[in-house]
């Protein structure tokens, strides 16, 4: 049940922060949700632990675009910012979520 609202506030999410600026850059090509949920993985799957049991997470993600992708993205510098942000807002919250902490902010980078 978790789960399903977990979703449904993401695509709330996704519909209201990043709007069409995704599908004007990506088409239908890339999947937020997937993406997003890759992110998820990679900062799950590199959470070391502390001194004192505290868990740590990276901050700093990279998504990395096909040529075809990168080339629509060029000269979006307003649309790749609300997708970036959107990204480090998703995975900040799920990090957040499972009590991780990181060195600073979060930041996802289209590359």
């Amino acid at each position: 049940m978790a789960a399903v609202g977990l979703v449904q506030r993401f695509e709330r999410r996704l519909e209201g922060i990043v709007g069409n600026s995704f599908a004007r850059v990506f088409g239908g090509s890339v999947v937020p949700q997937e993406v997003a949920q890759a992110l998820q993985r990679e900062g799950e799957s590199n959470v070391r632990e502390l001194a004192g049991g505290r868990l740590l997470a990276p901050n700093s993600y990279q998504v990395l675009l096909g040529p075809a992708d990168h080339d629509r993205l060029a000269g979006a510098e307003q649309d790749e910012q609300r997708i970036t942000a959107f990204f480090a807002d998703c995975v900040a919250d799920y990090l957040a979520e499972h009590g991780w902490e990181t060195y600073g902010d979060v930041v996802v980078s289209l590359e």
